[in-house]
This record gives C-alpha cells, sequence and structure tokens, in this order.
C-alpha cells in the first residue's frame, strides 16, 4: 500500500471496484509523503499504518457499506495474508522486490489468480527511468518464465526477511542520495499504476484482450508492448497450476 499500491486503491475505487483486501506491515515514514496518495503530515504524528490510509481513502470514496475492506496490517507473506488472497479474484502486485513476486507467482499459480505486477526503477547513472505492468493468467505465462524475474534478487530476498526493510536503494536510488526525502516518482508510480489498472478494466468489460506485458521508457515517453514468447514447459505455469494448498505456500513465512 506504498508508492504505486495506492495509486491502485484510489483508482479501482473509482473505477467501481467495491470488494477490497489491502495488505502492508509498514508505518508511513517523511521519505513516503511525497509519492503517498492520500497521506499528509499529520499522519506521522500518530505512525498510521499504509494500510490505514488506504482504509481511510476507500472510505471517503465508498462511504458507509458501500465498501467491504478486509485489512492485513502485516507484510507479505505472513499466514493470515495467505489465507485472505485465497478469497481474492485479482492480485495487484506493488511489491519492491523479487523474492515477493516469486511467492506471488507461486500463489497466483497454485490458486489460479489473476496476478497483475506493478515495477518502477529509476537508473540515476544511466538517466533513465520507467517501469512495466505484467498481466499474468494462471497457465498462460508468468514473470518467471517471461525472464522478467532476477534469480540473484530472488536468493537474497529469500535468504534473509529482515532485507526486505533494510534495502539499500529505493526506486534504484541509492538512499545516501536521497538525503532524507523519498524519490520524485509519484507520477512514474501514476503512469505504471494507470496503465495497470486500465488493463484490468479492459480485461473484466471485455473490451479488448489485456496486454500481457507493457514497457514504459521515461526517457523517450513511450510504451510498448512486450509480445516474446515465454519460456516453455514453465514450472509454475503447468506444474504448479491449480494444485492449490499442495504447493505449500506456508513454507514461506518466517
Amino acid at each position: 500500500m506504498g508508492g504505486t499500491g495506492s495509486h491502485i486503491v484510489q483508482q479501482l475505487a473509482y473505477l467501481g471496484v467495491k470488494k477490497f483486501t489491502v495488505i502492508d506491515g509498514d508505518v508511513i515514514e517523511d521519505i513516503n509523503l511525497n509519492r503517498l496518495i492520500g497521506a499528509n503530515t499529520e499522519d506521522l504524528m500518530g505512525s498510521l499504518t499504509k494500510t490505514a490510509n488506504a482504509k481511510r481513502m476507500l472510505n471517503k470514496i465508498l462511504p458507509g457499506k458501500e465498501c467491504s475492506l478486509t485489512v492485513i496490517p502485516h507484510f507479505f507473506p505472513s499466514k493470515d495474508s495467505l489465507l485472505a488472497l485465497k478469497q481474492v479474484d485479482f492480485i495487484f502486485g506493488c511489491v519492491d522486490n523479487d523474492g515477493t513476486r516469486i511467492i506471488l507467482t507461486e500463489f497466483a499459480a497454485a490458486y489460479e489468480k489473476y496476478y497483475i505486477d506493478l515495477a518502477t526503477e529509476i537508473d540515476p547513472q544511466n538517466m533513465a527511468f520507467g517501469g512495466r505492468v505484467f498481466f499474468s493468467i494462471p497457465g498462460k505465462s508468468c514473470l518467471y518464465c517471461k525472464g522478467e524475474l532476477s534469480m540473484d534478487e530472488i536468493r537474497k530476498n529469500l535468504q534473509n526477511e529482515t532485507e526486505k526493510k533494510e534495502e539499500e536503494a529505493i526506486y534504484g536510488v541509492p538512499k545516501e542520495l536521497l538525503q532524507g526525502s523519498g524519490p520524485s516518482v509519484v507520477s512514474l508510480n501514476g503512469i505504471i499504476a494507470s496503465l495497470a489498472v486500465t488493463e484490468f478494466m479492459v480485461f473484466v468489460t471485455g473490451i479488448r484482450t489485456a496486454n500481457e506485458l507493457l514497457i514504459y521508457d521515461g526517457m523517450r515517453g513511450v510504451v510498448t508492448i512486450n509480445k516474446d514468447k515465454p519460456s516453455p514447459n514453465c514450472y509454475y505455469c503447468n506444474s504448479i497450476k491449480g494444485i492449490g494448498d499442495n504447493a505449500n505456500i506456508g513454507r514461506f513465512l518466517q
């Protein structure tokens, strides 16, 4: 429920979605304020959680009984978040590391959930910025067979859970360069979130086929459709698809 997640919740609510499960164990900090939709400086005084910020936004857009909301104030994966995700139809992955992405990939395949993954990044050395949206349909393709995951990063993320809270960089920007502020990515997050919500919308309504992989190049100001074929015989798309609890996602719990 951070930079991209707060955009997603807001847009889905305005679009007409009325049933949400929001998952995040983090609290709002000063470095979040320049990109966290709905947050303000007063939230710093009471250590407001990012899920509480999402709940507040949803209550304003869909007041009263119009919105059904399940709040999981813990980091994914946790026992309660795994149980909650079994009940959803679509998963929006607004996470910042490939360790979490591979768990979501396996979960979505095992329980046959649509999984829309969002990623944004800044490369200061090469003066580049951008992001991508991946729409995974169970059994068709996933982040793994499309080559969108780093095995080195996955091993690093899954070796030590605390590394998720001790990232050396935020959105690809070294912490020492941020000087106590957050990276200026609110517009970049908005672009990627809007692409993701639009693909969700066209898929649900049947207006057109959803694009599997969209790439945004911020320096060129263009969005391209990646039509590369996935690697054959994908473990997740073939062996894991539909096996449910037999996948034993709980093995990732710390």
